[in-house]
């Protein structure tokens, strides 16, 4: 649930300041989300060596987490994705994913393998996926608007 308050008098400003700032938030989720059109969906989708054309904040965001990567030695990793999309957390009972799985999703995660020049960004391999969870939360969330 996210709350916003507001004081004040102009509870028309507010509400106007809080929808800007939820149109903002859902861009950029649409971007750097899952979505089928988002940019992560488009990079996690393309060939290796394929050339994928970002937004200019998710170019931006890859290299911080780039660069996050370099400097923790790989210990944060935006190609993590195969590994977490084989561990279903929801599902009841827990089941852990099997070695051979675990060692095959594991084989494609690796952030040098993931290049980007300005706006571009280009996998080295099939089967690296990304994701931005870690450093851009995104998804939706209940809003709750006060106004005091």
């Amino acid at each position: 649930m996210v709350t916003l308050t507001a004081y004040g008098t102009d509870q028309t400003a507010a509400h106007e300041a809080f929808l800007r700032a939820f149109e903002e938030v859902d861009r950029l989720g649409k971007l750097m989300g899952t979505g089928s059109a988002s940019d992560v969906s488009r990079i996690n989708g393309a060939a290796a060596g394929f050339a994928v054309s970002v937004s200019p904040e998710t170019a931006g965001l890859i290299r911080e987490s780039l660069e996050l990567s370099r400097q923790s030695e790989g210990a944060f990793d935006i190609t993590f994705a195969p590994v977490g999309k084989i561990w279903d957390y929801k599902a009841q009972p827990f089941v852990v994913p099997d070695k051979a799985a675990i060692a095959a999703a594991v084989a494609n995660v690796g952030y040098k393998n993931l290049s980007l020049e300005g706006t571009t960004v280009v996998k080295a391999r099939d089967g690296l996926a990304i994701g931005l969870g870690a450093i851009a939360k995104g998804g939706t969330a209940p809003i709750r608007a006060v106004y005091e």
